[in-house]
């Protein structure tokens, strides 16, 4: 998995060169062999998004969320990126879902809770 990891860390520094075609390839290589990390998905959002490439960002997004759809750091990400690319309201919907997710981890708004 070190590996993995590597060579998507790599797809950062290529998308900051502007080289937007080989950090997606990168990142479906990658994908390929651990297709079930929310995270990967993620970053290949990310990557079509710097590259302006939305409908696939849309779709790479959403995969992650499907696979990790409550975690509080993947949806605070997409967000960012979705207000990033003026889809106001799918961040804000996306980042009302993200403080659910954190209250409820809290225990915020239970009963006995203090809340």
């Amino acid at each position: 998995m070190a590996g993995l990891a590597a060579a998507s860390a790599g797809t950062r520094q290529l998308a900051l060169l502007g080289d937007f075609d080989q950090a997606i390839s990168t990142l479906e290589t990658v994908i390929a062999k651990d297709p079930d990390n929310p995270m990967l998905w993620l970053r290949l959002g990310s990557v079509y998004t710097d590259g302006d490439r939305w409908t696939e960002a849309r779709d790479a997004f959403q995969r992650a969320m499907e696979l990790d759809p409550y975690s509080p750091r993947l949806l605070d990400k997409c967000a960012m990126l979705y207000l990033r690319a003026g889809k106001v309201e799918v961040a804000r919907r996306v980042l009302a879902k993200a403080v659910e997710s954190v209250a409820s981890r809290a225990g915020v708004g239970r009963a006995g809770a203090g809340g």
